[in-house]
């Protein structure tokens, strides 16, 4: 093969390569922008392929040995040049990454730590809800009943549904069946009561002991409408929820408040006021109870009817006014000479009937007597319009008991009406007991 042809060969080649080369570096261009590491170089690559056209088109007469020599420098040049800035963008686009990075890496750090801490607040709510919902679970269903000893099985569940303990009470003396003093009852009541931080609770100050390593002693003044107070003693774990101790106490100050209020008012209404003894409905209400217990139980129960001596005369030569202070006085005298389990109650006008429960006919005399004599050896201190005057009364007192008079009411009553009238016929200021009694 002749020079001429050789040349026309390695011309052709060398345009073959550039041609191959603008081509590649056309198609894998938009390559080049979507990889930003490889960028430079598939630039370079195309400015080469494009300095090789340009050589093939300026020096068209040069010889494939002086293309090759011309052409080889300027590759190693343009190579040296691409790599050097392939490392340069190499390093630019890491560390332009790494500033991306970083961050990215902080976003999602505290990410994953709000998450934890959400987490973690969500138990907590999910703990507070669980908490109050076991409060408002037990203020609604607290107190339930305003009868005492229903309303304290109310009041120990609920503390131990909320406190886990089993609270104490001191109660002072209420009205009604609500029960005064310690309760539970507690053996060594006098000694405990003695100690200061009951008696500061009494004068109405909150106190708190942690003298036991894992407990917490608390005293709890609870405050009434009449002024009494009462004290609320829990003992009870070092960790208890101080709003479910404030919410207990609340709750059970309020239901005691609500049952004096309660057994308060139904005392009025069972209660004569003007002598403060039971009237006469909730006397018979109360003696068919004794009545219908004894006969169960075969037990004794005694009644007395006691009348004031010449009353009339009172009223008539004194006026109502002094025959009420009478009345009044008779009544408390009557009360003061019987016991605790014995009931007294106004029958009507000046009558006065006494229920002794578990007493014979015997000890239903002894008593009878006692009334009778402390009335007339009591002189009454009475005020009129115009002046203060002593007067003295007596009275006449009639005795029915069961057994061996039929264990019913109406029988029991009228056998110590009968026996009352016998008294008064007979001159008053005694005691007589039924004809089937004696």
């Amino acid at each position: 093969m002749n020079s001429s042809g050789t040349i026309g060969y390695s011309m052709l080649m060398i345009d073959a390569i550039a041609g191959l080369s603008v081509y590649f570096a056309a198609l894998i261009f938009p390559m080049c922008l979507a990889k930003h590491r490889k960028f430079f170089l598939y630039s370079i690559a195309l400015l080469s392929a494009l300095l090789l056209l340009t050589l093939r088109i300026i020096l068209p007469a040069m010889n494939s040995a002086q293309y090759l020599l011309l052409s080889l420098p300027v590759l190693f040049i343009i190579a040296g040049i691409a790599a050097k800035l392939q490392s340069d963008f190499s390093a630019t686009i890491s560390e332009y990454e790494e500033k991306r990075r970083l961050p990215l890496e902080a976003e999602i750090a505290r990410m994953e730590s709000e998450n934890e801490e959400n987490a973690d607040h969500f138990i907590k709510l999910q703990n507070t809800f669980n908490s109050i919902n076991r409060k408002f679970n037990f203020v609604k269903s607290f107190g339930s009943s305003l009868r005492f000893e229903t309303a304290w099985l109310d009041i120990e569940n609920g503390t131990r549904a909320l406190l886990n303990t089993t609270p104490i009470l001191h109660l002072p003396r209420l009205p009604g069946s609500i029960p005064s003093g310690f309760f539970p009852f507690v053996e060594n009541g006098n000694e405990l009561f003695s100690r200061r931080e009951w008696v500061e609770a009494i004068g109405g100050e909150r106190k708190e002991s942690r003298e036991l390593e894992n407990n917490r002693l608390i005293w709890i003044p609870l405050f009434f409408g009449d002024g009494q107070k009462a004290v609320l003693h829990l003992n009870t774990d070092q960790n208890i929820d101080d709003d479910a101790v404030e919410i207990f106490a609340t709750q059970l100050n309020l239901l005691l408040e609500k049952m004096r209020l309660y057994n308060e008012v139904e005392l009025q209404s069972r209660t004569d006021l003007m002598t403060g003894l039971s009237h006469h409905a909730a006397f018979k209400e109360i003696f068919e109870e004794e009545v219908d217990r004894a006969r169960r139980m075969e037990r004794s129960v005694s009644l007395l009817m006691i009348d004031v001596d010449f009353f009339k005369q009172v009223n008539d030569t004194h006026g109502h006014l002094v025959g009420d202070q009478v009345l009044i006085h008779v009544a408390k005298n009557i009360r003061d000479m019987v016991r605790i389990s014995d009931s007294v109650a106004r029958y009507g006008g000046e009558e006065f009937a006494v229920i002794l429960p578990e007493t014979g006919i015997d000890g239903a005399k002894e008593i009878a007597e006692r009334i009778r004599a402390r009335i007339e050896d009591s002189p009454i201190t009475v005020k009129t319009e115009t002046e203060e005057k002593t007067i003295r009364k007596t009275i006449s007192v009639g005795i029915a008991s069961s057994p061996p008079i039929s264990k019913n009411s109406v029988e029991l009553i009228s056998a110590a009406d009968a026996a009352l009238y016998c008294a008064k016929r007979s001159g008053r200021n005694r005691v007589e007991a039924s004809e089937n009694t004696k």
